[in-house]
């Protein structure tokens, strides 16, 4: 039986969110199962893959918000709202001065724009039709 790496770790993730209370015997019977289909070399690319679908999840879990200037705290609590942030999610704020003004944020692949550069765009697509 071959199985590659990225299948097992996306397998034993899966297993571990299904019974979160049963992680210690999910892992006792992965590495069992790894080590009677001669796997146990591939624990260490099988612990990248790991790492790199936790620092995914990671970055869909956190609300983005990008903004020419600070997020005023009505409007971070407006943007949670609007795009379903659960109430322990980490925020990462970006101001940059591309932004001419108005706010784009981020939250589990939804995206909220409202940023002045948008609203141009629109405004000028809509005028050249």
């Amino acid at each position: 039986m071959s199985a590659s790496s990225r299948v097992l770790a996306k397998s034993l993730i899966k297993l571990a969110k299904e019974q979160p209370a049963k992680t210690d015997a999910i892992m006792d019977e992965f590495f069992s199962f790894l080590e009677k289909n001669n796997l146990l070399g591939n624990s260490a690319v099988i612990m990248r893959h790991l790492e790199t679908y936790k620092k995914e999840e990671e970055l869909l879990e956190t609300l983005h918000i990008r903004s020419a200037n600070e997020v005023s705290p009505e409007l971070l609590k407006d943007l949670k709202e609007k795009l379903g942030v659960e109430n322990d999610a980490k925020i990462a704020m970006e101001t940059s001065k591309d932004n001419i003004g108005g706010v784009t944020a981020e939250y589990r692949g939804k995206v909220l724009d409202a940023s002045t550069n948008t609203i141009i765009n629109r405004l000028t697509q809509t005028l050249n039709e």
